[in-house]
């Protein structure tokens, strides 16, 4: 029997005031703890993050989501988190930074507390408590009031220095009329590593396997679970929202699209395959690390993002995959490449220790790490020529997050995007061509614009019957 029954689905959110307070090992911790009751949980990510779905799915052992207000609207995000947790018990989903830290400091817009709306889901507020005493009831209060139509119902505290430090906040916790769930000490013997682009990605099985067994006996441990789903449960009905315009099955002939997969290429939103699925594309998938040839059959490559920089003499080694990419992309190969994908398809790629290798060099010139970030945040590209991915004027929304720069070639290169920064308005050019290979530093969202997934079929199977 289901531990997790009501009228509607038992949900939460998890926040925190400032960005690095646990939020994830706290979400991860629940989950797993969760899914070890046997559980179906639901998990879900705020913003444009790929690594922290990649955990999430480990530990609950099913996709995660992402859910953001800018990449798609709001509407959208209804229906995503009603379709994917449909056959759930319970959805955990994990904000982005501060609660209330969105697109503008007087504006909920893209934040967790605006998902958390649309959601009407209660929300739990991870407190980082190492130095505190009677001012988290403060912070609880202000953050309980800032919004009425934002529900802060529970609270974690983490980093506490024990037991006693927790009986000690609790008096001031209580009279705020929160839910308090428990905490995590301090000095545990648990750590989620961090990479230049985020968290420890969940491909590195030899040490997320053991991390999510240790957070899981923690979340037994020192959250109280039972009041934990109590407080889900009180998580009103939501409105059914209908989702067939977007993931109803299409009646165009398929198509075979050879996906990469592996340690380096990892980076996707889970929207997009189901997207592409709907729209007639059948995903395959293959290691460009690994494997000696592209699969067989195929009429397009999907190069996502991922970390190419720590694989770039294994991927130059690899040199029939590389023969094998370039010339498809020459002889006419629809490829779409991304971030890391881009890089790869560069004429090299030189490392953080100053080490250069050859890649597929279907781009003319490379890529160079440096040791800061380059672009980040939200971005609209606006397509300058047709492309695989849309018509002329087509304009699609995405984020950008690399320490890389690209230096250009020999050769002229034609772009097809005119990316404009949502923050700052700033535009230039990018989105490379040749032939039919597209190739950018923008990582785009296939539901920001519903009919590029269907569009980028249907170009595949033109390119199929020719």
């Amino acid at each position: 029997m289901s531990e997790a029954k009501s009228n509607g689905l038992p949900r939460l959110v998890i926040a925190a005031p400032h960005s690095h307070a646990g939020k994830t090992t706290i979400t991860l911790a629940l989950m797993a703890a969760l899914s070890r009751r046997g559980l179906r949980v639901a998990p879900f990510k705020v913003g444009p993050d790929y690594i922290d779905p990649q955990l999430h799915r480990r530990a609950a052992g099913r996709a995660s989501y992402n859910l953001d207000t800018y990449l798609v609207q709001p509407d959208r995000v209804q229906e995503t988190f009603a379709d994917a947790a449909r056959d759930a018990d319970i959805a955990v989903v994990e904000g982005v930074m501060g609660l209330f830290d969105g697109s503008s400091p007087t504006s909920r817009v893209g934040s967790t507390a605006e998902v958390a709306s649309l959601l009407q889901a209660p929300i739990v507020l991870v407190v980082d408590a190492s130095g505190m005493a009677a001012s988290v009831g403060a912070l609880i209060r202000g953050f309980r009031t800032y919004d009425p139509e934002v529900r802060v119902a529970g609270v974690i505290l983490n980093r506490l220095g024990g037991e006693g430090h927790y009986r000690y906040l609790l008096p001031a916790l209580e009279q705020e009329g929160v839910e308090v769930l428990g905490y995590l000490p301090k000095q545990l013997d648990v750590e989620i590593p961090e990479r230049h682009l985020g968290l420890l990605p969940a491909s590195e099985e030899d040490r997320v396997t053991p991390l999510l067994d240790r957070l899981s006996d923690l979340g037994e441990q020192y959250i109280d679970l039972d009041r934990t789903i109590a407080l889900a449960r009180t998580a009103p009905a939501p409105t059914p929202k209908d989702v067939s315009s977007l993931l109803s099955q299409s009646s165009a002939p398929r198509v075979r699209v050879a996906w990469a997969q592996d340690e380096v290429f990892h980076f996707t939103y889970q929207e997009n395959l189901d997207l592409l699925s709907a729209a007639g594309v059948e995903i395959v998938m293959f290691s460009p690390l690994w494997d000696a040839a592209l699969p067989e059959n195929i009429d397009a490559v999907w190069l996502g993002g991922g970390f190419p920089e720590l694989h770039a003499e294994a991927l130059a080694a690899n040199t029939p995959m590389r023969q094998a990419i370039r010339a498809g992309g020459e002889n006419g190969l629809p490829i779409y490449a991304e971030c890391g994908g881009f890089m790869y398809l560069c004429e090299w790629l030189e490392d953080q220790h100053g080490q250069r290798y050859p890649q597929v060099g279907l781009i003319s010139g490379g890529t160079r790490m440096t040791d800061r970030l380059q672009q980040f945040g939200y971005a609209e590209a606006t397509f300058l020529h047709d492309t695989l991915l849309g018509p002329a004027s087509t304009t699609v929304r995405g984020h950008r997050f690399h320490y890389s720069v690209y230096e250009p070639g020999g050769a002229p290169l034609d772009c097809a995007y005119q990316i404009t920064r949502k923050r700052t308005g700033e535009s230039h050019l990018e989105g490379f061509r040749h032939r039919h290979v597209l190739a950018t530093y923008f990582h785009v969202h296939l539901g920001s614009q519903p009919g590029m997934a269907s569009y980028f079929a249907a170009f595949c199977g033109r390119r199929k019957c020719q």
